[in-house]
């Protein structure tokens, strides 16, 4: 159970590493995401919510504990801690 939550876990990570380098090289999306950030009731969302959306989903069952739900679980943990180092703080929303 241990091996699939860090299987979940590094790929949170490298794809939270993959779509922040693809934000930060690509002169387009670089400058809609910094510049112009999406906003949802005025808040600027970051993809960090993404990550505990996936940990809410996974634990929302929690009759059914399944390999499934603990990758799930491993992937939004990834998300969040790779989008935390790379902002260098914990934020969901500003």
């Amino acid at each position: 159970m241990a091996v699939i939550f860090l299987i979940g876990l590094l790929i949170g990570i490298s794809v939270t590493w993959l779509l922040e380098l693809l934000l930060y090289k690509h002169p387009l999306l670089c400058e809609q995401a910094y510049d112009n950030p999406i906003t949802f009731f005025g808040y600027h969302v970051h993809h960090s919510t993404v990550g505990l959306g996936c940990v809410m989903f996974a634990l929302e069952r929690p009759n059914t504990v399944s390999l499934y739900n603990l990758l799930v679980v491993g992937i939004g943990v990834g998300v969040i801690m790779m989008h935390t180092v790379s902002e260098g703080r914990l934020v969901f929303a500003e």
